[in-house]
This record gives structure tokens, C-alpha cells and sequence, in this order.
């Protein structure tokens, strides 16, 4: 006998014999006389992603939920922990072109999207078979017998039946609204996933000409600059690379400063477009100087004034957020590059009065950090979170994901993220479902030869139509997780048994992203909660 016990040299035995037992297996275990309680008790394991590796994070999280199991177990208890991994669709995306740039083969778009989802493939093949090996050394008595994968063939067709059910219900939409855009990932984002970080920013004060204004007295000279024998009005900005796509400049009606241009014209720097002077309630009398650049298809706040004055929406940027055809000589610069070409042709025409010092909130990529969003009006896919929904008794989403905590069917432990969780559903906006990337479940609509569109694959492939380009955020098919990996909503024996999930444990930072979208999903198409009780763990930090 060794004189020390190497535990690395005993683990795998023990547990490979633990699986053979087939005790992890619930089914196994009433067969065997052990589940003697009555009661059921189950937990869907969050799936970790298939960008890489556990961390220390999941290994907390497999520890709680093995006890939990365990315990429920003994007590004979018909217990199933449910284990499956997530395709992780632009983190997985992202990750393997960078694998593909360092292996120095082209880029996804010379590749084609065929191959490139090969490459996915393979890249998940080999990272579910590590996290699954990382999650067995951990001594998790997982029911392998059931695992799931977020792509798998029983789940990919609860989501396209989700997304048919709730488009008929007019829940799914298309529309041109304001969305986040990621110029690195080249697609959307929901508000979640922007990252709103603090930034050591300028606000750029910059003249708009008034077109053929001549001021009627000294009051109205007092706070305009004239220049060249042209009266100006002076705007505050942080983006003056959007100046191209403004379409109109705004005052406050009451602000005595100004109001008395509203009528008038602005003619914008380089292009000479003619814009209007308008009168809004919006305008902070006390921020900037008075005079606001209304951009609607970069600002979500210009969006609501262009919506009310019946403003043009104009898109200035590329996916890649360098400059289109809107920017004249600009055209093709790059975002930051572009500010700084501008700021320098407007101070040598004295047309930059003054640059301030100023720190503020921009929002960031989740996923790249370096890389800060661009708002912009898109043509995307929405769930309406607000419309009344005839089967549930004429609640909205909204309505749903609020009365299942607020009734008790689900517990937060702890009470504390009650509030949170409120908050944030109280606030919440139509949710953009679609993404501009290749890895993920393709948005089940075509469109026929008119561009109609058709949400009935059968009919669809007979006749060659063509289908949507985008896939669905990651965030709608995992929130399907507590019954798509018990092959539901259908009414199999799995979902008799073990939903709702008996417990969620997950950590708090996705209580918004992932947590309440499973409630929102599961109260939708089943009628009530996934889940009993949702404990939130402390973080690793």
C-alpha cells in the first residue's frame, strides 16, 4: 500500500462506477426500491458555455447543487439533476474566428457559412467533451443519461415552435427600432448585454449656421455667434462624427435664449444639408448650451423627438461603425478616427468655439469591452413584452414574469433581489431577439417570392423559399431550458415529473438576462413558473 492516498489516482474509478451503478438515474432508482418519499425533486444544471473551460465559479456552483441532489437522494426523494451544456452563440462565434485568424485561415465571410459552422461544430465537440469531463472530476452526480445541448435536435424544435406560437399570438414582430449594434460583432445586442462604463470623454461645442437669419435686436445677437457675416447657433455634442445624420436642431419652446429661431433653418457643417429648428419639451435648458443636435438614428432620446416632429431617420456608419455615404469626404473613416479629422477641419475654421473636459456613461459590448456600442435604427426581430395575451387571461409578459414572484409560486433566495428583479421588468422594452451572426438557431421564418413572410417550414422548403439570415439571441433559447430539456412544452412523462424545476441556483449576475427570461418563457407557454425557488449564490470573485 502507497504510504500517502493520491486521491487523482482513485477519483476516476470511483466515479466511473458510480455512473455504471445507473444510480444518478432517478428511473434506476425507483426501479431499485429507493425512492420511497413520494416527492419528487429536481435541478436543470445552468449549462455552462462551450467557449472553454470551467472556472471556479461553475465549480461552487456544481458543489451547491450536488449537495442539494444528494440529499434529496437520501431522503428518498425521486431526484434528477438534469446536465447539459450552451451554445453560447456570439461568445462561441467570436472565440472560434479569433481561433481561425491565429490559425491564419480566411475569415468567416470568405469562408462561407457552411464551413464556418463546421468549425463550430468542432470547436463544441471538443469543448462539451472537456467541460463534461471537468464537471465528472468534480464528483457531480449528474443523470448523464439526459444530457442536453442547446442545438440539439429536441430542443432546436421547442424553439422553433415557441417562436411560431408566440408570432401567431403577434408577441414576435419585425420592425425598424433602436437597438445596441456591436461593430466588432457586427450584430445587435439586447439592453443587457451593454456594459455601461465610465469614460474620460469631451463635449464639443460646434456652430451650425442659421440659413438667411439676420437677428431683430441685441437680446436675440446675446447667444449667437456670427461668423463670416453668418449668424450661428452653437451646439454642445460628445459624438460630433453624427453630425451627418442629424435632422434638426432642438430648443426648448420656453427657453427665451432661442426660442424665438424655432422655424428657422441649420445648415450642417460639410454636407450643407438644411435641417429644421425646432421647439421640444425635451431640451435641458441647463445642459450643454441650449441647442440640441437631434440625430434620431443614433440617439435613442432623438429617436422620440424625430418620432414627434416627423423627422428623417438617417443611418451614418457602416456594420463596421466607419462612416457610409451620408459623410461625404468622410465616407469609410472610422468612427474616432472620423471625430478627430472633423474636430481639426471645424477649428481651423473657427467653428469650435470651445472643448470641455467631460466624463460620462458609454455603453459597451459584454463581450468586448474595448468596444463601445453604436444606437442606430435597424430593422430587427422584437418580442412584444406588452401586448395582452388571450390565453393567459389578458396579461402581458410583463404581467407574467411580475405575478410569479410576486404570488410566491417562485421563491428568490434571497428576498433581497425581489426589488431587483421588479425594477428591471417594470422598466423593461420590447426585447430584439435577432442577431447578424451564423452560429445559433437560424430565425425560423422565410419569405416567399414577394418577400411575404412564411412561418411554416414545411411549405417553405417545398416551394425554395428563402430564410430569414439571422439567428435568435442565445438568451431566448436557453430560456427555455427548464422544459425544452424535459422535451417540453410537449406533455411527456419527464415533464409530469419534474416541472416546475424543484430549484434554480445560479449567481445573481444573470438574474436579468437568463433568470427572468426562463419565467417569462415558461409562464407563457406553460402557464406557470420554471421554478420553485431560485437561490442565488455568493459570487467568486
Amino acid at each position: 500500500m502507497q504510504k500517502n492516498y493520491t486521491a487523482s489516482h482513485h477519483e476516476s474509478d470511483v466515479y466511473q462506477s458510480w455512473k455504471e451503478s445507473g444510480l444518478f438515474n432517478p428511473d434506476v432508482c425507483a426501479e431499485q426500491g429507493y425512492c420511497t418519499s413520494g416527492e419528487n425533486f429536481s435541478i436543470v444544471l445552468p449549462p455552462p458555455n462551450v467557449t472553454g473551460q470551467l472556472h471556479l465559479g461553475h465549480a461552487a456552483m456544481a458543489a451547491f447543487q450536488d449537495i442539494m441532489v444528494r440529499y434529496h437522494r437520501m431522503k428518498g426523494d425521486k431526484t434528477l439533476w438534469l446536465p447539459g451544456t450552451d451554445h453560447a452563440a456570439i461568445a462561441t462565434q467570436s472565440v472560434v474566428e479569433k481561433s481561425l485568424v491565429d490559425q491564419g485561415m480566411p475569415d468567416r465571410k470568405e469562408m462561407g457559412r457552411e464551413k464556418f459552422l463546421d468549425h463550430c461544430w468542432d470547436w463544441t465537440h471538443k469543448y462539451r467533451d472537456r467541460i463534461n469531463g471537468q464537471i465528472s472530476a468534480m464528483g457531480s452526480s449528474l443523470d448523464w443519461s439526459r444530457e442536453k445541448f442547446t442545438l440539439d435536435l429536441e430542443v432546436s424544435e421547442s424553439v422553433e415552435n415557441i417562436f411560431h406560437d408566440m408570432y401567431r399570438d403577434g408577441l414576435i414582430y419585425r420592425g425598424a427600432r433602436m437597438v445596441n449594434w456591436c461593430p466588432k460583432c457586427e450584430s445587435t445586442l439586447s439592453d443587457d448585454e451593454v456594459d455601461h462604463k465610465d469614460v474620460n470623454g469631451k463635449m464639443y461645442h460646434m456652430l451650425y449656421e442659421i440659413q438667411d437669419f439676420v437677428p431683430a435686436n441685441t437680446d436675440q445677437k446675446q447667444n449667437l455667434i456670427e461668423l463670416n457675416g453668418k449668424w450661428h447657433l452653437t451646439i454642445a455634442t460628445t459624438r460630433p462624427e453624427t453630425l451627418f445624420g442629424d435632422t434638426a436642431v432642438a430648443v426648448h419652446p420656453e427657453d427665451t435664449r432661442f426660442n424665438f429661431l424655432v422655424g428657422q433653418k441649420a445648415v450642417l457643417p460639410f454636407i450643407d444639408r438644411v435641417i429644421p429648428i425646432i421647439g421640444d419639451d425635451y431640451v435641458n435648458m441647463e445642459k450643454g448650451t441650449g441647442c440640441l443636435k437631434v440625430t434620431p438614428g443614433h440617439d435613442p432620446n432623438d429617436y422620440k423627438i424625430g418620432q414627434r416632429h416627423k423627422l428623417e431617420t438617417i443611418n451614418v456608419f457602416h456594420d463596421n461603425a466607419h462612416l457610409n455615404e451620408q459623410a461625404g469626404k468622410f465616407e469609410n473613416v472610422e468612427r474616432f478616427i472620423a471625430r478627430k479629422q472633423l474636430i481639426a477641419e471645424l477649428q481651423a475654421e473657427g467653428k469650435i468655439p470651445e472643448v470641455k473636459e467631460n466624463p460620462h456613461s458609454v455603453g459597451h459590448c459584454y463581450r468586448h469591452g474595448d468596444t463601445p456600442i453604436e444606437p442606430l435604427v435597424s430593422p430587427q426581430w422584437f418580442v412584444d413584452v406588452n401586448k395582452p395575451i388571450a390565453s393567459r387571461g389578458n396579461k402581458s409578459l410583463k404581467e407574467l414574469m411580475l405575478d410569479a414572484v410576486r404570488s410566491g409560486e417562485t421563491e428568490l433566495v434571497p428576498d433581497r433581489f425581489n426589488k431587483v428583479y421588479y425594477n428591471w421588468i417594470e422598466d423593461l422594452e420590447d426585447w430584439c431577439i435577432s442577431r447578424q451572426i451564423w452560429w445559433g438557431h437560424r430565425i425560423p421564418v422565410w419569405y416567399d417570392h414577394a418577400g411575404n413572410i412564411c412561418v411554416d417550414r414545411a411549405l417553405a422548403e417545398k416551394e425554395g423559399y428563402r430564410q430569414d439570415e439571422d439567428t435568435l439571441d442565445t438568451w431566448f433559447s436557453s430560456g427555455l431550458w427548464p422544459f425544452s430539456t424535459l422535451d417540453g412544452p410537449k406533455d411527456t412523462a419527464d415533464m409530469r415529473d419534474y416541472f416546475p424545476n424543484s430549484v434554480l441556483e445560479t449567481g445573481h449576475d444573470i438574474i436579468f438576462f437568463w433568470v427572468a427570461r426562463m419565467i417569462l418563457m415558461s409562464t407563457y407557454a406553460l402557464g406557470k413558473s420554471p421554478f420553485k425557488t431560485v437561490y442565488m449564490h455568493g459570487m467568486v470573485c
